[in-house]
């Protein structure tokens, strides 16, 4: 199925040569996959339609990865991992545009700062608790 040139049903691949961390068929990998075809298939050429279509994915996909049931699980790490390949590593023109041009990109960024670290640290202070009971969930160092 292609949606603005970009195959959706296209094979999903290993990234940075293999070396990641997950397994192909992590929830990490298939998420990273999602957001980065969808991405892709906002860059249509026009900055600021691309940076409004960016900007639903982005923001939907970290609605999403909120409305996770649990806190504190492996998934909700690996999604919030997935999103932010997918915004660093994704092959995608759009997000100069969303940055430059997209009128909730601030908060869209302070939404994820915030979900990371209440992911890391759920109390609100500092302390160890959030590594400690993620690896306790089975993220494994090299994951981190």
């Amino acid at each position: 199925m292609m949606v603005n040139g970009v195959d959706m049903a296209e094979d999903i691949t290993v990234i940075d040569g293999g070396t990641a961390p997950f397994a192909i068929d992590s929830d990490c990998m298939l998420f990273f996959w999602l957001v980065s075809r969808l991405s892709s298939a906002c860059d249509s050429g026009t900055i600021a339609g691309d940076a409004q279509r960016l900007e639903a994915v982005l923001t939907g996909a970290l609605e999403d990865i909120k409305n996770t049931t649990a806190a504190w699980t492996r998934k909700r790490f690996e999604l919030m991992t997935g999103l932010l390949l997918a915004i660093v590593t994704g092959p995608n023109h759009a997000l100069d545009g969303f940055i430059d041009r997209g009128f909730e990109a601030p908060k869209f960024f302070r939404d994820l700062a915030t979900a990371w670290r209440q992911l890391l640290n759920p109390n609100g202070r500092a302390g160890t608790d959030g590594p400690k009971r993620l690896k306790e969930d089975g993220v494994t160092p090299d994951m981190m």
